[in-house]
């Protein structure tokens, strides 16, 4: 049964609210993070066979991924694929070996769509504030229903106040 909402988008969301504490974490400090970044993003245009794990030997030829003029770039790039695993972005190819490649998650490809949709092409404004609007959509929308329970809540305790605490009807326009 399909559902009217997409909950894809919703983890999105959920992810893209996640990119932002990573980016503010990362801010400066964690030279692991923006590989991250680009591997993850890498993988919306140019990962096209999903069962095929991405080496690092094959990721270093890469220059959307790694530049390649900076030979420092290779054990961070070891650093960043080991990462992807531990948050849960993929996993190890086969039994914990990094040598054999990494393969993506649905979490990982989710990620990377947004952050595609936040950093790349030239619309990523837009696409950034529709994140920031619909987290904003999605909250004033769980406060107005909490307000209507509320509401609802004291509009049912009505008759029950009246029925325990009668009140003669010469009183009824004093307010109670």
């Amino acid at each position: 049964m399909d559902l009217p909402i997409q909950l894809k988008f919703f983890k999105k969301l959920d992810l893209y609210q996640e990119l932002r504490s990573q980016n503010e974490k990362a801010l400066g400090r964690d030279r692991a993070w923006p590989m991250e970044k680009m591997i993850l993003k890498w993988t919306v245009w140019n990962h096209h066979h999903l069962s095929t794990p991405l080496r690092p030997d094959v990721a270093f030829t890469h220059p959307e991924i790694v530049d390649r003029t900076d030979q420092d770039n290779f054990p961070l790039l070891l650093e960043a694929m080991r990462n992807l695993v531990e948050r849960e972005y993929a996993t190890y190819a086969s039994n914990l070996a990094l040598d054999r490649g990494i393969k993506f998650t649905r979490a990982g490809l989710l990620m990377g769509e947004v952050i595609d949709d936040v950093e790349g092409s030239g619309e990523g404004t837009w696409s950034a504030w529709r994140y920031i609007f619909f987290i904003i959509l999605v909250w004033a929308v769980a406060i107005a229903g909490a307000l209507l329970v509320i509401v609802n809540f004291f509009d049912a305790l009505g008759p029950i106040a009246h029925a325990l605490f009668p009140v003669h009807p010469d009183r009824w326009h004093r307010g109670f």
